[in-house]
C-alpha cells in the first residue's frame, strides 16, 4: 500500500513538506488552474476564517520555533496574480507578547531536529522531532530521554 505521505517520486518527506500548512486560492472557473498561496509565515496555518466581503482573514500560525500568533491580513485582488502572499496588517494575539514566560522560554529551548527513517517493515516513512539539550547549558550527555509515540486518532 505505500506510505500516502510519501513524496511524489516515493522517497521521505522533506521537513518543510510536514512542519508547513498553508492557505491556497484556486480559481473555479478553469481560467487559471495554478493555486496561489495566501499565508507567507512559515509554519502551520489553521484556524483560518474570511471576513464576509472576502477582502481579508484571519491567520492563526505557529512552528517549530514560534509559538502560535493570530494575525488579519489583506486578501489580494485574484486580479494581482503577482502579488505576493498577504502580509499580516494588524497582530490580533501573540503567544510571546501575551505571556512574558513564553519569551523567556524562547531564550532557552531550542527548536527540535526533524529526521525522517523508515519503519521496521520499510512500508512507511516515519518523522521525529528531536529536542536536544545545549551542551553549552547542560554539559555534555548523555541526557535523559523521552520517547514519545502519537500513532493517530485511530490507535487511540
Amino acid at each position: 500500500m505505500g506510505n500516502p505521505r510519501a513524496a511524489p517520486d516515493g522517497g521521505p518527506l522533506a521537513a518543510g513538506e510536514y512542519t508547513e500548512r498553508h492557505l491556497y486560492r484556486v480559481r473555479c472557473d478553469g481560467s487559471d488552474p495554478s493555486p496561489e498561496r495566501l499565508t507567507a509565515q512559515a509554519g502551520l496555518h489553521s484556524g483560518i476564517a474570511l471576513s464576509h466581503d472576502h477582502s481579508a482573514f484571519v491567520d492563526s500560525c505557529s512552528s517549530a520555533s514560534e509559538p502560535v500568533a493570530a494575525a488579519l491580513a489583506a486578501l489580494p485582488q485574484p486580479a494581482a496574480s503577482s502579488a505576493r502572499p498577504a502580509a499580516a496588517e494588524k497582530v490580533l494575539f501573540s503567544a510571546r507578547a501575551a505571556d512574558a514566560r513564553v519569551a523567556s522560554l524562547g531564550a532557552v529551548l531550542r527548536p527540535p531536529r526533524f529526521v525522517s527513517f523508515p519503519s521496521s517493515d520499510g512500508a512507511v516513512t516515519l518523522q521525529a522531532a528531536v529536542y536536544e539539550p545545549d551542551e553549552a547549558v547542560f554539559g555534555h550527555g548523555p541526557h535523559p530521554t523521552v520517547v514519545s509515540c502519537y500513532g493517530g486518532a485511530h490507535v487511540q
